[in-house]
């Protein structure tokens, strides 16, 4: 067996601790190459080659790290140097076959300015005043989760929201409290999401990325260097990498205190450019998977590399760094980029380990159930993607895109019109498939229902609900282009080839279908998540994919950056995801984990004709019924309500929600009697009967 071959098989596998070990009196740096010749540790006073006084301080050779019997098994390499090192920077030089390459470390805990040189760092000395008496912000259950999913530099760039300018785009924006719109009384920033009723805010990747951190620049952060370090472009001073992690644990804390917990982004499945990282450098040829029959590197992830996290270093990796974000930085949850690209076992396993911490089985994960092409695990190796995720523990989730493009329309075909917009059960533009009735049913309930195709979980727990996320179309974006008929140029290389004004002027036929829309998906089974400024209106004037374009057009529209003005053209649309929010958290039966809510459920309109109307018979509940009708209808219709065996009618109903107003308290005047309801053209009604 060749020396790769014994690689894959795990024969040099190891579990001593690696990465960076300081004490005041010394700092011990460990790391795992064991096809290299040689590793030199070099150590730096500054975190990048185009600082004042960036020279090499010191070139040391490290040691192998022997066993007890005095045999280098494992292919550790370890050094220790006496003396506080703390904000000093080092790299590795590794010799593998002859070829020297420096790196930085990858299990690196601190970084200099762009990350290309790791850091000497006293973990402790970051910690903000009080952060040891920090605890995680965690649901009793996944399906009481509510998460809003914002960009850092989105959320706090906008001049008008009234964050302190030295925060705009920074991590520190999430500390400012007491922030109006300019010139109202409107709340924005983490005050905002306290009033909305958000549980959980997911952050866009935001561990160190391949960027040049001395400039303002803009990425949604997919392109991952240093997995185990924050992001310093969102830090005030990049230059000193203490800044980044002290900030950071700054902005979980204070989203802590506001009720609130924090959900990182993770991107395991691939590297911003294999050839460069730390990964390839120290170990070549053993983190990724390669294309057998072309030799390349595997495009499941159609970024040109994806890593193999079956493989036992690689696996640990993953385990570690999610352990280690979540006991040094107190984070509450992940979500898995591609997660589809990983394997089965991997995913459990980091459920199991985060189950072992005092507390850890609230601790939330869910991904992407698919790749973005085809991968090349080995045979027998089963994947996490939409197939295999009864095989997944209960405790690892993934989103539902069947209720997603029921909903507004398939998400990969522009045009293509879902429920809101009048398009079930009618042929699709662009790829000539009808999209079918039953599929807004099914996601209603879950994906859980095994009369149906697509019954992808075993309950809603595993089900993330939600219609709109950073990737694609912004909901809005998406109603206009299917509405109105809008065609996106995307020639060009700035923001005049976007926009035309319709997507930043206020629509009443829209407004009304993202209402509907909201109501169909924040009512179903399943944790819920969705798009900053999803419940105003956002808008990046119709482009489906800005991750790298810049924060405003040039005629000052917005691109990426979440526009808080809208809260004033949208305050009905924002009220009602407030509204229906409130209402789901009130009333158990939306929120369940098991299938106890969908075996309740009784369908007298299963989608067909654009009419969704069911009950939900919830015993013990302030309301012993609930009837959720949706009409994506340009005109009126008339129900026929109907319920599970034994569960019988109610002769009135009190409304919750219509096409206007939503939340858990009755609307006044609003009563219905029987069994027969008419429901407005494209809104919805939430009936409860006690």
């Amino acid at each position: 067996m060749g020396k790769y071959e014994l690689l894959i098989s795990g024969a040099f596998d190891t579990d001593k601790e690696l990465g960076m070990f300081y004490s005041k009196d010394s700092t011990t740096f460990r790391l795992w190459a064991p096809t290299a010749e040689q590793v030199i540790l070099n150590r730096y006073a500054r975190g990048s080659s185009g600082e004042e006084g960036d020279a090499v301080l010191e070139q040391t050779a490290m040691e192998k790290l022997l066993d007890e019997k005095g045999e280098w098994t494992d292919g550790v390499w370890e050094k220790k140097i006496e003396g506080d090192l703390a904000g000093t920077y080092y790299t590795y030089s590794v010799t593998v076959d002859g070829v020297t390459r420096e790196t930085m470390d990858p299990d690196a805990k601190a970084a200099g300015v762009s990350g290309w040189r790791s850091m000497v760092v006293d973990l402790r000395s970051t910690d903000p005043e009080g952060f040891s008496e920090d605890r995680h912000v965690c649901v009793d259950k996944a399906t009481d989760a509510v998460v809003w999913e914002v960009h850092v530099k989105d959320f706090s760039s906008d001049p008008k929201a009234g964050f302190a300018a030295e925060h705009r785009g920074k991590y520190l924006a999430f500390t400012d409290r007491g922030t109006r719109l300019e010139g109202t009384d409107i709340p924005t920033g983490v005050d905002y999401l306290k009033e909305l009723g958000v549980n959980y805010v997911q952050l866009l990747p935001s561990f160190d990325q391949l960027n040049d951190e001395t400039k303002d620049l803009y990425n949604w952060g997919y392109e991952p260097l240093n997995y185990n370090v924050p992001d310093g472009l969102y830090s005030t001073n990049p230059y000193d990498g203490a800044v980044r992690i002290r900030e950071f644990k700054e902005m979980v804390m204070a989203l802590h205190k506001a009720g609130i917990g924090v959900i990182m982004d993770v991107v395991f499945n691939h590297m911003s450019d294999a050839a460069t990282c730390a990964f390839h450098k120290t170990v070549p040829g053993y983190y990724f998977r390669m294309d057998p029959e072309g030799g390349f590197y595997s495009t499941g992830t159609a970024c040109g590399n994806e890593t193999a996290s079956e493989r036992g270093m690689f696996r640990r990796f993953m385990i570690e760094s999610i352990l280690y974000w979540t006991q040094e930085y107190h984070v509450d949850g992940y979500r898995f980029d591609l997660m589809g690209c990983h394997d089965v076992e991997t995913m459990n396993q980091i459920r199991a380990a985060l189950n072992r911490l005092e507390g850890g089985e609230k601790i939330l994960m869910y991904g992407e159930p698919w790749s973005a092409g085809k991968t090349h695990e080995p045979e027998g190796v089963d994947m996490a993607v939409q197939a295999n995720i009864s095989k997944l523990d209960p405790g690892v989730g993934a989103f539902n895109d069947v209720i997603r493009d029921a909903v507004k329309g398939h998400v990969f075909y522009e045009k293509a019109k879902g429920f809101v917009q009048g398009g079930n059960g009618t042929p699709q533009p662009e790829n000539d498939e009808i999209m079918l009735d039953e599929e807004l049913e099914a996601g209603i309930q879950g994906s859980t229902n095994p009369d149906y195709e697509k019954a992808y979980f075993r309950a809603p727990v595993q089900t993330t609900s939600y219609i709109s996320c950073h990737d694609n179309l912004a909901l809005y974006d998406k109603l206009v282009i299917t509405v109105k008929d809008i065609t996106v140029a995307r020639e060009g290389t700035d923001g005049s080839r976007m926009g035309s004004s319709v997507f930043y002027e206020r629509d009443e036929e829209l407004v009304r279908m993202n209402k509907l829309a909201a109501a169909a998906y924040l009512t179903a089974q399943g944790k819920v998540f969705f798009q900053a400024g999803e419940e105003f209106a956002r808008s990046k004037g119709g482009d489906e994919n800005s991750y790298n374009t810049a924060l405003v057009y040039e005629n000052g529209r917005e691109w990426n950056q979440i526009n808080w003005s809208r809260l004033e053209t949208f305050a009905d649309l924002h009220a009602y995801y407030k509204g229906l929010i409130a209402l789901r958290k009130s009333y158990a039966p939306f929120r369940a984990a098991d299938l106890s809510a969908v075996q309740n459920m009784s369908f007298s309109q299963t989608g067909e004709n654009n009419l969704i109307a069911y009950t939900i018979a919830s015993p013990g509940e302030k309301w012993t019924m609930l009837a959720v009708i949706l009409n994506g209808n340009a005109e009126d219709k008339t129900v026929t309500l109907t319920a599970k065996k034994d569960a019988g009618l109610p002769s009135e109903w009190i409304c919750l929600v219509n096409g206007e107003t939503a939340g858990p308290d009755p609307i006044e005047g609003a009563v219905f009697e029987g069994s027969e309801i008419t429901v407005p053209a494209q809104s919805a009604l939430v009936l409860a009967a006690r």
